[in-house]
């Protein structure tokens, strides 16, 4: 009995743990989108101290990474937020 409770809670864990890792991603393509970089601090600090902006190239390069790695975590874990059981 209590293996069943401790790996549902564990299951609950890790899609709580997936959905907010895909809001994150989401949350990461709109700023991009916005040319705000503040959640990229590295990347955030270069610019500023650079006194430069990204081309549209790289910006769209960079939103379709983000958006090539959330639809592998979709592909891979199919509507988390949907889902009681894997």
């Amino acid at each position: 009995m209590f293996g069943s409770a401790r790996k549902t809670s564990q299951h609950i864990a890790l899609k709580d743990k997936l959905v907010a890792f895909s809001r994150k991603m989401q949350y990461w393509i709109s700023a991009v989108q916005q040319n705000n970089f503040e959640c990229f601090q590295m990347l955030s600090d270069f610019l500023k101290e650079s006194k430069v902006d990204l081309d549209m190239e790289i910006r769209d390069g960079i939103k379709a990474h983000l958006s090539s790695l959330q639809q592998s975590l979709s592909d891979y874990f199919p509507n988390p937020e949907n889902q009681d059981n894997y």
